[in-house]
């Protein structure tokens, strides 16, 4: 090998050096910027939810910023299936105490607290005549307000 071979192995290990050195620093810097950038849409969305609508700890927050998708995915599931046997539990409850005439309440969809009577049951839902509308109404959204009619 000559002189010339040797200092360009040498000058081209160099630059190879040197372009790899910048690229790690570019690696780094963008890797900085993207969780600058995931922490400011974190914040962005913890603000946007509504405080009067969900009661959700500093710590409960945090935990949920730190699971990934498929964490978040099957605790999702977890949260829905307990809630649906919740939901079921009270309406079977008050299945077991409704009957035909049995007067009961509910809130509508505009939030108003509407009264009726019982028609009929069925397996998650009860038929609520209220005036002259008949009303099909979940189990669990209902509360019994006095004794059947001609009881």
């Amino acid at each position: 090998m000559d002189a010339l071979t040797v200092f360009s192995l040498i000058w081209l290990t160099a630059c190879l050096d040197f372009v790899g050195t910048r690229l790690h620093r570019i690696a780094l810097d963008l890797e900085e910027w993207e969780m600058s950038r995931v922490r400011r849409a974190v914040a962005r969305y913890n603000s946007s939810i509504k405080e009067e609508t969900m009661e959700v700890s500093q710590h409960q927050r945090l935990t949920l910023n730190k699971m990934d998708l498929e964490e978040l995915q099957a605790l999702n599931k977890a949260v829905v299936g307990r809630i649906k046997w919740l939901r079921s539990e009270e309406a079977a409850r008050m299945k077991r105490r409704l009957c035909f005439g049995c007067e009961v309440q509910f809130e509508d969809n505009d939030g108003k607290v509407v009264k009726g009577y019982v028609l009929k049951t069925m397996r998650k839902y009860a038929q609520v005549e209220v005036g002259k509308q008949t009303w099909r109404v979940p189990m669990h959204r209902l509360s019994r307000t006095s004794t059947p009619l001609g009881a």
